[in-house]
């Protein structure tokens, strides 16, 4: 801020100083000078309180992300208790999904919802992961949804055997599922057809050959991980490790906030 000068004025007639227009001058700098403290003063202040208001806000939608995510997660594990019978085995599924969200380009949800179709149709708990892994490499390669594809594989194993509306629904999706299943029956793709109409292709055979797709060799051999290192793969799997930053966070809080839901709604039980 600058400085403001105060002059002596010495008066020739009088042959002395005068002090008292020295007096007016200093006050009118002081004056000066006071206001323009007061109004940086007060323009700090109002920037103070301003960051201090955005940091609460940032603080607030961060727990509230933080309590979002952790009762989704809460909310997947019932979904998976129901399911598989077993609370356990629900933990134990969840902590794979959850894991293979964080290394994926998969986020939990789609994860969780393809677990829940695989598991309705029959595929125990102890499988969901490999299974998972093998679909999801399926998916990677060809850009199909998870999600339906994870039907399908359901469907197939539900109905024992491999159907021609099934075939279709894959070969749609650009998965060659009848060359791999030529190759693990020893037979010519031409031949699959007139198998599958006659109910040869079984669901082990079905499963041998989608196998094959993800594994050595394989027309999606490390889909994957290869869809992991692309710029939407890196993004998704930060996406998926904030997620779990958030739920850490959120089940930190969820005692409290239970507790404090709890006190609430008594409350408001007692007004009515």
């Amino acid at each position: 801020m600058a400085s403001e000068r105060v002059e002596l004025f010495f008066d020739p007639v009088l042959g002395k100083f005068d002090f008292k227009k020295v007096e007016r001058k200093a006050g009118k700098a002081g004056k000066k000078a006071g206001e323009g403290f007061s109004e940086g003063f007060s323009k700090s202040a109002k920037r103070g309180a301003a960051a201090v208001a955005v940091a609460f806000a940032a603080i607030g939608v961060a727990l509230k992300s933080a309590v979002s995510a952790s009762a989704e997660v809460e909310q997947i594990q019932v979904r998976l208790a129901g399911l598989t019978g077993s609370a356990e085995a629900a933990g134990l599924v969840l902590r794979d999904l959850r894991k293979f969200a964080a290394e994926t380009p998969f986020q939990l949800t789609d994860l969780a919802n393809a677990s829940a179709k695989l598991i309705s149709f029959g595929v125990s708990a102890a499988d969901v992961k490999d299974r998972l892994t093998e679909i999801g490499d399926v998916a990677a390669g060809s850009g199909s949804d998870l999600g339906e594809l994870a039907r399908i594989y359901g469907q197939v194993g539900a109905a024992g055997r491999l159907t021609g509306e099934r075939l279709l629904q894959l070969e749609e999706r650009a998965i060659p599922i009848g060359p791999a299943i030529a190759k693990t029956m020893g037979v010519a793709v031409s031949a699959v057809r007139p198998l599958i109409r006659a109910g040869k292709v079984t669901n082990d055979v079905f499963t041998e050959a989608f196998r094959s797709l993800s594994g050595e060799g394989g027309s999606f051999a490390n889909a994957l991980v290869t869809q992991s290192k692309t710029l939407s793969g890196i993004f998704s799997t930060l996406k998926d490790n904030v997620f779990e930053f958030g739920v850490s966070l959120g089940d930190a809080f969820a005692p409290a906030l239970v507790e404090a839901g709890k006190s609430l709604i008594g409350v408001f039980q007692v007004l009515s």
